[in-house]
Protein backbone atom coordinates (compact mmCIF):
# COMPACT_ATOMS: atom_id res chain seq x y z
CA UNK A 1 0.00 0.00 0.00
CA UNK A 2 2.83 2.40 0.88
CA UNK A 3 4.40 1.64 -2.50
CA UNK A 4 1.14 2.49 -4.31
CA UNK A 5 0.85 5.76 -2.38
CA UNK A 6 4.46 6.63 -3.23
CA UNK A 7 3.93 5.80 -6.91
CA UNK A 8 0.78 7.91 -7.07
CA UNK A 9 2.44 10.82 -5.30
CA UNK A 10 5.46 10.64 -7.61
CA UNK A 11 3.29 10.54 -10.70
CA UNK A 12 1.36 13.54 -9.44
CA UNK A 13 4.56 15.48 -8.86
CA UNK A 14 6.34 14.41 -12.04
CA UNK A 15 3.66 15.07 -14.62
CA UNK A 16 4.14 17.97 -16.94
CA UNK A 17 1.63 20.66 -17.71
CA UNK A 18 -0.49 21.57 -20.69
CA UNK A 19 -0.15 24.96 -22.28
CA UNK A 20 -3.31 26.95 -22.84
CA UNK A 21 -6.20 24.80 -23.95
CA UNK A 22 -4.05 22.26 -25.79
CA UNK A 23 -4.74 18.69 -24.67
CA UNK A 24 -1.51 17.02 -23.61
CA UNK A 25 -1.56 13.32 -22.73
CA UNK A 26 1.47 12.18 -20.76
CA UNK A 27 2.66 8.57 -20.88
CA UNK A 28 5.07 7.30 -18.22
CA UNK A 29 6.47 3.86 -17.51
CA UNK A 30 6.87 3.24 -13.79
CA UNK A 31 7.06 0.05 -11.73
CA UNK A 32 6.13 -2.26 -14.65
CA UNK A 33 3.06 -0.18 -15.42
CA UNK A 34 2.20 2.42 -18.01
CA UNK A 35 0.45 5.53 -16.71
CA UNK A 36 -1.45 7.63 -19.24
CA UNK A 37 -2.72 10.95 -17.87
CA UNK A 38 -4.23 14.28 -18.80
CA UNK A 39 -4.57 17.33 -16.55
CA UNK A 40 -7.94 18.43 -15.28
CA UNK A 41 -9.63 21.59 -16.47
CA UNK A 42 -11.33 22.46 -13.17
CA UNK A 43 -8.33 21.47 -11.05
CA UNK A 44 -5.18 21.24 -13.16
CA UNK A 45 -3.26 18.76 -10.99
CA UNK A 46 -6.19 16.39 -10.57
CA UNK A 47 -5.47 14.27 -13.59
CA UNK A 48 -7.53 11.61 -15.28
CA UNK A 49 -5.23 8.58 -15.33
CA UNK A 50 -5.35 5.17 -16.92
CA UNK A 51 -2.92 2.65 -15.44
CA UNK A 52 -2.01 -0.32 -17.65
CA UNK A 53 -0.19 -3.23 -15.95
CA UNK A 54 2.52 -4.96 -17.98
CA UNK A 55 1.04 -8.35 -16.97
CA UNK A 56 -1.99 -7.61 -19.20
CA UNK A 57 -1.62 -4.72 -21.64
CA UNK A 58 -5.25 -5.01 -22.73
CA UNK A 59 -6.80 -3.67 -19.49
CA UNK A 60 -6.66 -0.37 -17.66
CA UNK A 61 -7.60 1.09 -14.30
CA UNK A 62 -9.13 4.57 -14.58
CA UNK A 63 -8.29 6.82 -11.64
CA UNK A 64 -8.18 10.44 -10.58
CA UNK A 65 -7.56 12.59 -7.53
CA UNK A 66 -9.49 15.32 -5.80
CA UNK A 67 -7.49 17.96 -3.96
CA UNK A 68 -9.12 19.40 -0.88
CA UNK A 69 -8.02 22.12 1.50
CA UNK A 70 -11.08 21.90 3.76
CA UNK A 71 -8.97 20.59 6.65
CA UNK A 72 -11.78 18.27 7.73
CA UNK A 73 -10.41 16.46 10.82
CA UNK A 74 -11.58 13.05 9.54
CA UNK A 75 -10.65 13.39 5.86
CA UNK A 76 -8.04 10.61 6.07
CA UNK A 77 -10.80 8.28 7.30
CA UNK A 78 -12.73 8.35 4.02
CA UNK A 79 -10.35 5.68 2.71
CA UNK A 80 -12.27 2.77 1.10
CA UNK A 81 -15.46 4.85 0.90
CA UNK A 82 -17.75 3.99 -2.02
CA UNK A 83 -19.13 7.19 -3.52
CA UNK A 84 -22.05 7.90 -5.84
CA UNK A 85 -20.89 9.80 -8.90
CA UNK A 86 -21.92 11.04 -12.30
CA UNK A 87 -19.47 10.43 -15.13
CA UNK A 88 -20.20 11.27 -18.72
CA UNK A 89 -23.82 11.83 -17.65
CA UNK A 90 -24.07 8.30 -16.23
CA UNK A 91 -24.67 7.44 -12.56
CA UNK A 92 -21.84 5.23 -11.32
CA UNK A 93 -20.06 4.23 -8.10
CA UNK A 94 -16.39 5.02 -7.48
CA UNK A 95 -14.14 4.18 -4.55
CA UNK A 96 -11.78 6.42 -2.62
CA UNK A 97 -8.78 4.11 -2.34
CA UNK A 98 -6.86 6.33 0.05
CA UNK A 99 -6.20 9.92 1.09
CA UNK A 100 -2.77 11.45 1.63
CA UNK A 101 -1.82 14.75 3.19
CA UNK A 102 0.59 17.04 1.33
CA UNK A 103 2.36 19.46 3.67
CA UNK A 104 3.77 21.48 0.77
CA UNK A 105 0.31 22.68 -0.24
CA UNK A 106 -1.33 22.08 3.13
CA UNK A 107 -4.02 19.98 1.51
CA UNK A 108 -5.17 16.41 1.06
CA UNK A 109 -5.54 14.29 -2.05
CA UNK A 110 -8.35 11.75 -2.26
CA UNK A 111 -7.33 9.04 -4.75
CA UNK A 112 -10.43 7.86 -6.59
CA UNK A 113 -10.64 4.49 -8.33
CA UNK A 114 -13.14 4.45 -11.19
CA UNK A 115 -12.66 0.79 -12.06
CA UNK A 116 -10.95 -1.66 -14.39
CA UNK A 117 -11.96 -2.11 -18.02
CA UNK A 118 -10.63 -3.51 -21.26
CA UNK A 119 -8.82 -0.74 -23.14
CA UNK A 120 -11.04 -1.28 -26.19
CA UNK A 121 -14.08 -0.68 -23.95
CA UNK A 122 -12.47 2.51 -22.62
CA UNK A 123 -11.97 3.71 -26.19
CA UNK A 124 -15.60 3.02 -27.08
CA UNK A 125 -16.86 4.62 -23.86
CA UNK A 126 -15.15 7.94 -24.64
CA UNK A 127 -15.70 7.87 -28.41
CA UNK A 128 -17.34 11.03 -29.70
CA UNK A 129 -16.58 13.07 -26.57
CA UNK A 130 -14.16 16.00 -26.39
CA UNK A 131 -14.59 16.43 -22.63
CA UNK A 132 -15.85 14.37 -19.73
CA UNK A 133 -16.84 15.39 -16.22
CA UNK A 134 -16.77 13.37 -13.01
CA UNK A 135 -18.95 14.71 -10.21
CA UNK A 136 -18.96 13.09 -6.77
CA UNK A 137 -22.52 13.15 -5.43
CA UNK A 138 -23.91 13.38 -1.92
CA UNK A 139 -26.32 10.60 -1.02
CA UNK A 140 -27.83 9.09 2.14
CA UNK A 141 -24.77 6.91 2.77
CA UNK A 142 -21.95 9.39 2.22
CA UNK A 143 -21.59 13.12 1.57
CA UNK A 144 -18.31 13.88 -0.20
CA UNK A 145 -19.13 17.60 0.05
CA UNK A 146 -18.46 17.33 3.79
CA UNK A 147 -14.82 16.44 3.06
CA UNK A 148 -13.99 17.85 -0.37
CA UNK A 149 -14.28 21.50 -1.30
CA UNK A 150 -14.26 20.67 -5.03
CA UNK A 151 -16.16 17.52 -5.93
CA UNK A 152 -16.17 17.85 -9.72
CA UNK A 153 -13.56 17.91 -12.45
CA UNK A 154 -13.59 17.98 -16.23
CA UNK A 155 -10.94 16.65 -18.60
CA UNK A 156 -10.40 17.26 -22.30
CA UNK A 157 -9.89 13.83 -23.80
CA UNK A 158 -9.06 14.60 -27.43
CA UNK A 159 -6.43 12.16 -28.67
CA UNK A 160 -7.16 9.50 -26.05
CA UNK A 161 -7.40 6.59 -28.51
CA UNK A 162 -4.13 7.43 -30.26
CA UNK A 163 -2.38 7.80 -26.92
CA UNK A 164 -3.89 4.54 -25.62
CA UNK A 165 -2.59 2.74 -28.71
CA UNK A 166 0.90 4.13 -28.05
CA UNK A 167 0.64 3.22 -24.35
CA UNK A 168 -0.18 -0.39 -25.33
CA UNK A 169 2.99 -0.50 -27.47
CA UNK A 170 5.02 0.85 -24.54
CA UNK A 171 3.36 -1.64 -22.19
CA UNK A 172 4.24 -4.58 -24.45
CA UNK A 173 7.87 -3.38 -24.47
CA UNK A 174 7.94 -3.75 -20.64
CA UNK A 175 7.38 -7.51 -20.89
Amino acid sequence: MKKLILISALLFCLTSYSQGREVVWITKAFDNKIWLSVDGITTHGDQLRIMIPSEDCSIGNTRTTFLTVTKHPDVLDIKDQVVSARFRDMDIKVKIDYVIHQNLINGDFAFVNMGWNKLEEIKRFFEGYDRVTLELLDDDLFKPSDYLDISENTWAINGLNTNLDQAIVECEALK
